[in-house]
């Protein structure tokens, strides 16, 4: 991952619940999480994804991503693992990315 653990981006990929639960009440929307928490974070949201067949792709926007023939459904932190937390994001905000 890189440097840029914006508590507003990882409010935006994998919700404020989650954030919350593991960052504490909100704040600073640019309080910077340190890596464990981000995983953390992923690994308990509960936001949808999926991937294209060749894995290039990254979809959230549900009614987009388990429409297009081959996505297949992944995990929240799968795809931090596998795009970086930029590329979550920008799938969040324009509903693909990759």
């Amino acid at each position: 991952m890189r440097p840029g653990n914006e508590r507003w981006k990882l409010n935006q990929c994998f919700g404020n619940d989650v954030v919350t639960a593991v960052m504490g009440p909100e704040g600073d929307p640019y309080a910077i999480a340190s890596d464990d928490q981000v995983l953390r974070i992923a690994a308990s949201s509960k936001v949808a994804y999926w991937t294209d067949a060749s894995g290039k792709r990254l979809f959230t926007i549900e009614g987009t991503g388990e429409n297009v023939p081959g996505t297949r459904p992944i995990t929240p932190l799968e795809a931090l693992r596998t795009f970086g937390l930029d590329e979550v994001l920008d799938a969040r905000e324009y509903g693909v990315a990759g």
